[in-house]
């Protein structure tokens, strides 16, 4: 039987259809004054040391405009202070600090001295995580603030971000149980806990150095991240400074020591401030003879004309190590596009998913006569209207 016509009041009796409009009531309810919904922050951030991926110092959405007349000086803290490189995104999900806003406030965050200190849009400064009374005693800097609920590169996000922490590299130790040395690298995501009042650290990304012995030291620092299928993928810069290494073997098999880019694959779960650690396929590490940059890469999406081929990639001036002369530096699995230890290269690392599919690198030893070459690859997307 079809019905081209009906009274919902003869279908469903009078309380079930109470109790349906109770239940919509509290959805809408809970839909406008949920966080997600309620507590977005505007995109106006500095979520990258240089303020965008692409390494730019740009942003593409500007404040609210203001005239200068009727600016004041709202408030001011000396909680952060020094020589430190301050980001700025929604850490904490604070409401909006005025009903007409159109946002709630970003938070800015940085490392002084062993600390992490987070300061909100009224000038209120949250609990510090103080690193190295929790135990995490070589951690540099906060390299990096990301949305894991972004499935791509996105320059502009307003929901909450998480905290990529970069480590300094250190010297191995033996520990008082055992004669070997501690073989794993390691770095640190951290996010807000709001029943602490503070930021925590959350995950553990490590690397097992043994591959690489006896060059267990490495420093790492996350540039990016986003979610996949599910988890949360974390692209990371490594760099071994004063290798070891065998001075009468020119073209090893496998790489000596680590420098180049790894990538994680760590849980996207958000419940419990439980530290947990991730490690990696053998086929998300990609290796580079000479010393990485300690610069954040320069990160876009590519996409070819003609092609509907969307490639991920991170471009980074690649530095020569003259204590090293001569060494071809393989990739961990494969032998093939190998670089020079003591050459200068402009590099750009292509990814689709996880997988490395090409280091495009140009040496560029005839640019310059320095051994720290002050040369460093941007992507800048350009207006086409052709294409």
């Amino acid at each position: 039987m079809i019905i081209n016509h009906f009274d919902i009041k003869k279908i469903i009796p009078r309380r079930f259809s109470i109790l349906l409009c109770g239940i919509y009531l509290f959805l809408f309810i809970s839909m406008l004054y949920s966080p997600i919904h309620a507590q977005v922050a505007s995109t106006a951030n500095w979520l990258y040391p240089d303020g965008n991926p692409q390494a730019t110092k740009h942003v593409l959405k500007s404040s609210a405009e203001q005239r200068i007349d009727s600016m004041t000086v709202k408030w001011s803290t000396r909680a952060i202070f020094g020589d430190v490189v301050p980001l700025v995104g929604n850490i904490i999900l604070n409401p909006k600090l005025r009903s007409t806003f159109a946002y709630g406030p970003n938070e800015m965050v940085a490392m002084v001295e062993d600390s992490i200190v987070i300061v909100d849009g009224s000038g209120k400064v949250s609990r510090s995580l103080e690193l190295w009374g929790e135990g995490f005693p070589y951690v540099k800097n906060i390299s990096v603030l990301f949305d894991t609920s972004r499935s791509e590169l996105t320059e502009e996000t307003g929901r909450q971000v998480w905290l990529g922490l970069e480590t300094v590299e250190h010297s191995r130790v033996k520990s008082t149980t055992s004669s070997r040395a501690d073989t794993l690298a390691v770095a640190y995501l951290a996010r807000y806990n709001p029943q602490s009042e503070r930021p925590e650290i959350t995950k553990r990304i490590a690397i097992d150095m043994r591959a690489f012995a006896p060059n267990y030291s490495a420093s790492i620092k996350p540039v990016f991240a986003y979610s996949n299928n599910g988890k949360v993928s974390v692209f990371a810069q490594v760099n071994t400074s004063v290798p070891t290494f065998n001075l009468n073997e020119t073209e090893p098999d496998d790489p000596p020591f680590f420098r180049g880019m790894i990538q994680f694959d760590a849980k996207a779960s958000v419940g419990q401030f439980q530290i947990e650690t991730y490690g990696y396929e053998l086929d998300n590490i990609y290796t580079l003879g000479p010393e990485v940059s300690d610069k954040s890469p320069s990160i876009a999406n590519l996409v070819y004309p003609g092609s509907n081929s969307k490639f991920l990639t991170m471009s980074m001036p690649i530095f020569p190590d003259n204590r090293i002369p001569g060494l071809k530096m393989p990739n961990l699995t494969s032998n093939e596009n190998r670089m020079v230890t003591d050459l200068p290269y402009l590099s750009r690392l292509l990814f689709t998913g996880s997988e490395v599919q090409a280091n495009i690198k140009e040496e560029i030893r005839d640019f310059t006569d320095s051994s720290r070459p002050k040369m460093r690859p941007l992507h800048i997307e350009l207006f086409d209207p052709d294409y």
